[in-house]
């Protein structure tokens, strides 16, 4: 029969010769310098600002007048239907609102991209492009 105390002896002794081992195995791990710090945690905060600026960017608004928001609407018919002449007419309309200041020089940018779009035949691109245009604008309330 053993011994209850050379048991627990065993035990202990088993016990402190694991923690001597993992104590270390950790102070073998190996770690990045300094500088590797700084540089790793720099670029892990660069890479965060760059996935939340791209995602930032503003869309022109048109909704101050209720006209352009209905030739979007028009165009968007056009686009999503295939059919030219009905995007040039839309063209000139919103032409002639960009030249009455009532269409922004940025919005008439995106919409004469999305024109020029359709005519490269790319008329999927263009009214998905035009759609997205649409969806970010926000409707301001109008004092009643």
């Amino acid at each position: 029969m053993r011994n209850d105390t050379s048991d627990k002896n065993r035990g202990a002794r088993f016990q402190r010769a694991r923690n001597a081992l993992i104590r270390a195995r950790w102070k073998r791990a190996p770690r990045l310098p300094s500088w590797g710090r700084r540089l790793f945690i720099a670029s892990l905060l660069c890479a965060a600002s760059l996935l939340f600026l791209s995602g930032c960017h503003a869309v022109p608004q048109v909704l101050g007048d209720e006209a352009v928001f209905k030739e979007l609407d028009a165009l968007y018919t056009a686009v999503t239907s295939q059919r030219r002449n009905l995007v040039d007419d839309c063209r000139g309309r919103l032409t002639k609102l960009h030249a009455e200041e009532r269409l922004s020089d940025a919005g008439f940018s995106v919409v004469t991209k999305i024109i020029t779009k359709t005519e490269q035949n790319e008329w999927a691109d263009a009214a998905q492009h035009l759609y997205d245009f649409m969806r970010a604008q926000r409707k301001t309330k109008q004092s009643t």
